[in-house]
């Protein structure tokens, strides 16, 4: 199962959302069997991520209405939990937030926490974002905390790394990666899956990707590290690469060995982009 998960950033309103949510379902809809060996997840701004959740409710009840008209039954024949299992079970696209805060409450004006994400129907949060470390000064200890929150939630983290150019230049993104990992998984949890997002943030908006060979380097030093640290903790482990994606690079990336799905930034703007990125067109 490979997962591609869109981070809107802070891009796009309610316009925007609405002609993106038409083109996407719309290609779900004529290619609905290249989700079977995929979970596509969409993380926009935190104050639409109940609207965007209604409007795929909506979709897939109007979808699921015509099914059962079809067969000459009622929706009212299913109890609201047997409906929601079906809607949950099969939504085109699943919901996630880009970042959280590291407590479940308190004075932390501007943060929205884990607790608050998982009641308006996030599945995942990004963690650790280069964004997120740079711009706003974020810690690896802070990170491995907004996991822990995230995981207690019952929200899946994905868990950004990734090295700078300078210490790619100097051949120390081994020790740089590893250090990450060491400091950014939280060391007293069990991850049914554990998702890391390997962004270098030499590659990130240059339009520059890496070589095969330096991802797969990449993703041996993760599984190593996995292996070794983390052993008997880890049911599934999901390596994503993110940074530069777009429709002519995606599927040489996402069919490297190794590699489990994309993290795609500006090109998820993009309906039309982000479709053929997952396949759907």
């Amino acid at each position: 199962m490979k997962l591609i998960v869109a981070n809107w950033k802070m891009n796009h309103g309610f316009t925007e959302i609405m002609a993106w949510l038409q083109t996407y379902l719309e290609a779900v809809t004529n290619n609905v069997e290249a989700l079977e060996d995929k979970r596509v997840v969409l993380c926009p701004p935190s104050h639409v991520i109940e609207y965007i959740d209604s409007e795929l409710v909506a979709s897939a009840m109007s979808y699921f209405e015509e099914e059962f008209k079809k067969e000459g039954r009622e929706m009212s024949e299913l109890t609201q939990e047997e409906l929601q299992e079906m809607i949950m079970s099969t939504r085109a696209l699943s919901l996630g937030a880009q970042d959280c805060h590291y407590r479940d409450e308190g004075a932390y004006t501007g943060d929205i926490s884990a607790k608050m994400l998982a009641e308006v129907g996030c599945e995942f949060v990004i963690i650790g974002h280069s964004e997120r470390r740079t711009y706003h000064g974020e810690s690896d200890k802070m990170i491995a905390q907004k996991a822990k929150m995230a995981l207690n939630n019952g929200i899946l983290p994905v868990i950004c790394i990734g090295e700078p150019k300078e210490a790619r230049e100097q051949n120390k993104h081994f020790n740089f990666i590893t250090n990450q990992l060491s400091a950014s998984i939280p060391k007293d949890v069990d991850f049914f899956n554990l998702i890391i997002a390997y962004e270098p943030i030499w590659s990130i908006g240059t339009g520059k990707i890496p070589t095969t060979d330096q991802l797969q380097e990449v993703t041996k030093i993760i599984e190593d590290f996995v292996a070794k640290n983390l052993d008997g903790r880890v049911e599934n482990l999901y390596i994503l690469y993110g940074g530069s994606i777009n429709s002519q690079n995606s599927q040489q990336l996402i069919n490297t060995k190794g590699i489990s799905g994309l993290l795609v930034g500006k090109a998820s703007l993009d309906a039309e982009e982000f479709c053929k990125i997952a396949g759907l067109k």
